[in-house]
């Protein structure tokens, strides 16, 4: 999920009728670590998503009584390893 997409899927929410009793918005951004668990060094990753089953939980999520609202983005690929200046 790039920032941009969260930043306006957070305005899309906060623009619907009600979104005063909006308790939490979630959105999670991860990132290449330089190692792996066992100390080896990463250079990247290959990302997949089974794109069906994303589907699936955010419709079940999305009638849970309390949910607001449910969006979901993957950025499938190969990322390289981010480097820090």
């Amino acid at each position: 999920m790039s920032t941009a997409k969260a930043d306006d899927w957070i305005h899309e929410v906060q623009a619907r009728p009600g979104s005063a009793a909006i308790g939490m918005i979630l959105a999670h951004q991860g990132i290449v670590r330089g190692t792996s668990r066992s100390r080896e060094p990463v250079r990247g990753m290959l990302l997949r998503a089974d794109r069906g089953w994303l589907e699936d939980v955010l419709a079940e999520v999305e009638t849970w009584p309390g949910v607001y609202g449910v969006r979901g983005w993957v950025n499938e690929g190969r990322s390289p390893l981010a480097t820090t200046s």
